[in-house]
């Protein structure tokens, strides 16, 4: 979790109950690079998406990835070594064979 909203319950609570008890969309304004703005809302048209999903996408990415970050993941260092000695050697360290996402492996503690 991250840590402002740790050492700040109340804002926490108060994120959690907005979103309960309203159950709609933030309407917000954001000052964005010009030509930022344009690419993603170029971007946004060959995907055939809402500028609105592309944001909202990225910014879940975000937060998982900081969730992901904020877990301790429990790694030998057996294993480290074994992956540095195969980069040094020129060999790809490991390769993924699961249909499942990198990141839902990592999250499931298995990669």
């Amino acid at each position: 979790m991250n840590p402002y909203l740790t050492q700040n319950p109340g804002l926490r609570e108060y994120l959690n109950f907005s979103t309960v008890v309203y159950g709609m969309d933030k309407n917000t304004s954001l000052r964005i690079n010009t030509e930022l703005w344009r690419k993603a809302k170029v971007l946004a048209a060959m995907r055939g998406k809402t500028l609105k999903s592309i944001i909202e996408e990225l910014l879940a990415r975000e937060i998982e990835a900081e969730e992901l970050l904020d877990e301790e993941i429990d790694v030998s260092e057996e294993a480290i070594n074994f992956l540095e000695r195969r980069r040094i050697m020129g060999e790809i360290p490991f390769i993924i064979v699961n249909d499942k996402k990198a990141v839902d492996l990592v999250g499931e503690g298995r990669g």
